[in-house]
């Protein structure tokens, strides 16, 4: 083997292991504020029912801008309403304002849209048409670690009844409670 075609080979492996790290660089910086967390003691509410949510599971993405501002996209996957055939789903976009910050505490207020997922099994009524909403709630981060966060996501349904053939439109509530890790 010639030294020309030594270096070019060195080169070559050189390259791509720069490339493998620019790589890994890009992807542990996209997914630096990937968080996942627990839903739990949180209510659904609409004109005919009020129930618990069963806990879930939540994937949250954010981004911060600065000290003050920041973004934020949640999703619940599908989630039992205690008691009754129906499973709810939440995509949440926010935009989040720091309140407070002190030491290793941080407060933000959040407001943005939530966008549910219903999965509803009944004989009687399905739901034609889903209509996302306000949502509004704050989040405190405590170390760069774990985050606790209270949501009101608000939204309007369209219920088609099979035994009176007509159309009615419900406003629906699902205020969450949430422990995050930020991984």
């Amino acid at each position: 083997m010639s030294y020309g075609k030594a270096i070019k080979i060195n080169k070559m492996k050189i390259f791509k292991k720069i490339k493998y790290l620019i790589l890994f660089i890009i992807i542990s910086k996209c997914f630096a504020d990937l968080k996942v967390g627990i839903d739990f003691s949180s209510q659904y509410e609409s004109s005919n029912i009020d129930a618990s949510l069963e806990n879930g599971l939540t994937l949250s993405y954010e981004y911060y801008f600065d000290d003050k501002w920041g973004i934020n996209f949640e999703y619940l996957f599908p989630t039992k309403i205690s008691n009754h055939a129906i499973e709810i789903g939440l995509l949440n976009f926010n935009i989040l304002q720091q309140v407070y910050s002190k030491d290793s505490i941080q407060m933000f207020a959040k407001y943005g849209y939530s966008m549910p997922d219903f999965e509803w099994d009944s004989n009687s009524s399905y739901i034609s048409k889903v209509y996302g909403g306000l949502l509004y709630g704050f989040q405190i981060n405590f170390f760069n670690e774990i985050q606790i966060a209270y949501t009101l996501n608000n939204s309007t349904i369209k219920l088609f009844d099979l035994l009176d053939d007509e159309i009615n439109k419900k406003a629906v509530k699902c205020n969450r409670l949430t422990i995050f890790y930020i991984l």
